[in-house]
């Protein structure tokens, strides 16, 4: 968002109401606006999305449908929430579930964040982000201490001030966001922090869960076609439509969010203290209308 959220900037696209403009990327954000960019056919790109539609796979619908929320999360006073995708077995779809909601605003892969990435690094990038998702890839072996830092830093939505080495002088911080972190891995990020901590509450409501289920109905053939080679062909559409329609109609997606989240909270019966997943849910929801 830019401009008093007048405009949306998607890579080198700044999206107004008067139309789409091409928008030269920064020295900060050149690398990934180079991932962030459209391909193929919106039509080829349903057919893998869709497949999350099936009777069955409602978790995965949700993780993936939370890819085009990411956006409104600002509106709703948060600064950000972590979504991790678990399931015991490795095999599963936890990184393919990752790779479709990067494949919503650019390349599947290439927008991944890494376990091998260090904690400096994916703060970075999610100042670059800014309001798209970001993707984290097999958090598994992340231990419990990062899994406290990070519930805490991807919800402050800015990275941690530090002094200058040679001086007493805060560094400048610029680094903001507000979006949706996406991390995917066998274990789960509550219980991690529950051995760290007595009181570990505070950093598990910062945290939604959702165990996926295992898809058996495909081949591995028909499941190589359509994910190694159809969505790794046609990507960075349905970002770019959305997001059109939403800064050309931002009060009415504002007042749909609103009450959206008035109607998930009392249906799941939440409080204020579940924000952080009341706030994804609504976004989801919202975007998905």
């Amino acid at each position: 968002w830019a401009d008093n959220d007048s405009k949306f900037i998607i890579g080198d696209r700044e999206i107004t109401v008067d139309g789409v403009f091409h928008s030269p990327p920064s020295s900060v954000t050149q690398s990934i606006s180079a991932h962030i960019t459209p391909k193929g056919s919106l039509d080829k790109w349903k057919e893998v999305f869709a497949l999350y539609g099936r009777p069955g796979l409602e978790p995965n619908a949700f993780a993936a449908l939370t890819a085009f929320g990411a956006p409104l999360l600002k509106f709703t006073g948060q600064k950000g929430a972590i979504i991790n995708v678990i399931h015991p077995s490795s095999g599963t779809g936890k990184t393919t579930i990752q790779r479709v909601i990067n494949s919503v605003w650019g390349h599947p892969e290439d927008l991944m964040l890494i376990k091998k990435d260090t904690i400096k690094s994916q703060y970075h990038q999610m100042g670059v982000y800014s309001h798209v998702p970001i993707c984290i890839d097999e958090i598994t072996s992340m231990s419990d201490e990062q899994a406290s830092d990070i519930a805490y830093a991807v919800s402050q939505g800015r990275s941690n001030n530090r002094m200058k080495s040679n001086s007493n002088e805060m560094r400048i911080n610029n680094t903001r966001w507000a979006l949706s972190c996406f991390v995917s891995g066998n274990d789960s990020m509550h219980d991690k922090i529950a051995t760290l901590k007595a009181t570990p509450e505070a950093e598990q409501l910062r945290i939604a869960e959702v165990e996926i289920a295992k898809d058996d109905t495909m081949t591995k053939e028909e499941s190589d076609e359509l994910f190694e080679d159809v969505l790794m062909n046609n990507y960075g559409l349905a970002g770019d439509i959305l997001m059109e329609y939403v800064v050309a109609n931002l009060a009415e997606v504002k007042a749909l969010l609103k009450k959206t989240q008035v109607e998930f909270d009392k249906a799941a019966g939440l409080s204020q203290k579940q924000r952080f997943y009341s706030a994804s849910a609504a976004c989801a929801f919202t975007m998905g209308i």
